[in-house]
């Protein structure tokens, strides 16, 4: 089947209710995934002086690491159910569905970050990183320049992604499950080599962390995942799912406590492959802990703030600095938990107008493109 037969007359409503692929529960971890980032920062910016928070803060720092994975898994079994269902992989389609989603809040949220810097005395980007950013390779930028300090560094991880998009579906069009195993393996090796050579040279965290080559590993990790699990079910007993959690949660702060993966200061080879591995199967138990759960219907709140997740991790940097801003004058730990739980509701509340106003038309739009729709926006 052609590419250009792949954006024609879309599935009828009734053919797409029937083969939708949707877990409600992922979007629940979704949200625990942007929970986990948001802590990171805000503990950074509003408890700065408290060892274990800090070591717990930087723990947090996996939430990253859990949308990497997440997304994989889900790019991969979306393309396995498209080329079973259709025959082939249709690259021009996925790169449209992926651009309606990313792009629109992406390229205004720096567009509007670039106007602010060179109209105002707020100095959001300078040209040259700008530049780096709108051709998708903010994180290399970070990685020769370190962390740019103001609300556009978190969005180094997007073009991560985006170089991951780009990547992988011309690698399930052209090798199938053979091609996707093998590059998932290359991606693993590729990355411990990666973290050797980082660590023995004691690179800088954010040579490290915001390193594609290092990054991939989650990709990796995630369309195994996918391909394990394709058309099986996963069959946990109630009772283990809190456990797995519980187990994540010890691997995440042990990563950090021992091995300081997410400290400033370089770490050696042997720390960053452990460090890691022990970040790596913290993600894994965390995901399979909420893979094919059963969602009560108190969740649907959350469920939602799942499925604006990517609004809520564009806007939460902003928030914590406009709340720490805001309240400046106030300190000690009280304030501290109120400004981290005011700038969670900013977030949320900038996300939901995000997705109301800009993303949601562009997703109807994506839904032309679409051949296993995945959500009822």
């Amino acid at each position: 089947m052609s590419t250009a037969s792949a954006v024609s007359p879309a599935p009828t409503n009734t053919e797409q209710s029937r083969k939708r692929f949707y877990r409600p529960e992922l979007d629940l971890l979704r949200f625990l995934a942007f929970l986990l980032v948001f802590a990171h920062h805000a503990i950074s910016d509003f408890f700065p002086n408290h060892s274990i928070l800090t070591d717990i803060g930087k723990a947090c720092g996996s939430g990253l690491q859990l949308f990497f994975l997440l997304s994989s898994y889900l790019i991969t079994e979306l393309l396995l159910q498209e080329r079973e269902k259709t025959g082939s992989i249709h690259l021009r389609a996925f790169f449209i569905r992926r651009a309606l989603r990313i792009w629109p809040l992406y390229f205004c949220f720096i567009g509007l970050s670039l106007l602010i810097s060179k109209t105002t005395h707020f100095t959001i980007f300078t040209t040259r990183q700008f530049l780096f950013y709108l051709l998708l390779a903010g994180n290399w930028w970070t990685v020769f320049h370190s962390f740019i300090p103001t609300v556009i560094g978190p969005l180094w991880s997007i073009s991560v992604e985006e170089q991951y998009y780009i990547v992988w579906p011309l690698i399930g069009r052209t090798g199938a499950r053979r091609g996707l195993w093998a590059a998932c393996i290359l991606f693993l090796i590729l990355s411990t080599a990666t973290l050797i050579f980082l660590g023995h040279s004691f690179a800088p965290r954010y040579a490290v962390w915001a390193n594609s080559f290092v990054e991939f590993q989650y990709f990796a990790v995630g369309a195994i995942l996918a391909l394990i699990l394709h058309n099986r079910t996963l069959s946990l007993p109630t009772h283990l799912r809190p456990v797995l959690l519980i187990v994540a949660c010890v691997l995440l702060y042990i990563a950090q406590w021992r091995f300081h993966i997410v400290s400033d200061r370089g770490v050696g080879a042997t720390a960053l492959v452990l460090g890691y591995g022990l970040f790596t199967f913290g993600v894994i138990l965390l995901f399979l802990g909420f893979l094919q759960a059963r969602v009560p219907e108190a969740a649907k709140p959350f469920i939602y703030l799942g499925k604006i997740s990517y609004g809520l991790y564009v806007f939460h940097d902003l928030s914590i600095r406009l709340i720490d801003r805001a309240a400046i004058r106030y300190s000690g730990d009280v304030f501290a938990t109120l400004k981290c739980f005011a700038a969670l509701a900013v977030s949320m509340v900038l996300a939901m107008l995000s997705y109301r106003f800009l993303e949601l038309p562009f997703l109807h739009l994506k839904k032309r493109f679409t051949f296993i729709p995945s959500r009822v926006d």
